[in-house]
């Protein structure tokens, strides 16, 4: 068996880039991520700071330039460990999403170490009862994607309404 901070290593995904340092690596995400959502913000229709759940918690939407009831829905859960990163590093797709035509959400949520992780996975919960109540018209163009941690919180979902999900980079650990 291997001892946590092999385990903490091993699922490091900042561990095998190649071709930078794990700290330069992870300094480069947020930047990008950051700047492109920035960027999404300003040449995008958007509504920022949507509040749903307990925690005054927030969600951001993007839209292309037309929309209807068959306009598809992609929601973002952001990486970041379940420790950082947020709805403002959520966006950057959007100007690349809308621009094919789909509505993009950058979902926020409360990061630890305040929040349980039990507590983490309830306001992603309500946020997709919330988006869900949102866009129920487009119940079978709702697409989910949960990122790094996240992607576990994407698959803890009702997915009988999620027709479409799937998860990147996950660490799993049985």
């Amino acid at each position: 068996m291997s001892s946590k901070v092999e385990l903490e290593h091993l699922y490091s995904c900042s561990r095998y880039n190649k071709r930078t340092s794990p700290d330069e690596v992870v300094k480069l995400h947020v930047k990008v991520t950051l700047e492109g959502t920035l960027s999404a913000r300003q040449k995008c229709n958007c509504e920022l700071d949507i509040p749903y759940g307990d925690d005054q918690q927030a969600y951001d939407v993007y839209y292309p330039d037309s929309v209807n009831d068959d306009t598809p829905v992609f929601v973002f859960i952001h990486g970041g460990y379940w420790q950082e990163l947020s709805k403002d590093n959520s966006g950057f797709m959007a100007e690349t999403f809308t621009e094919a035509g789909c509505i993009v959400v950058g979902l926020g949520y409360p990061i630890a170490p305040g929040p349980a992780i039990g507590e983490i996975v309830e306001a992603v919960r309500q946020a997709v009862v919330a988006i869900f109540g949102r866009f129920i018209k487009r119940r079978y163009t709702l697409l989910m994607q949960g990122c790094s941690l996240n992607a576990l919180s994407c698959l803890l979902q009702d997915l009988h309404c999620w027709p479409f999900c799937w998860c990147s980079s996950c660490c799993y650990d049985s």
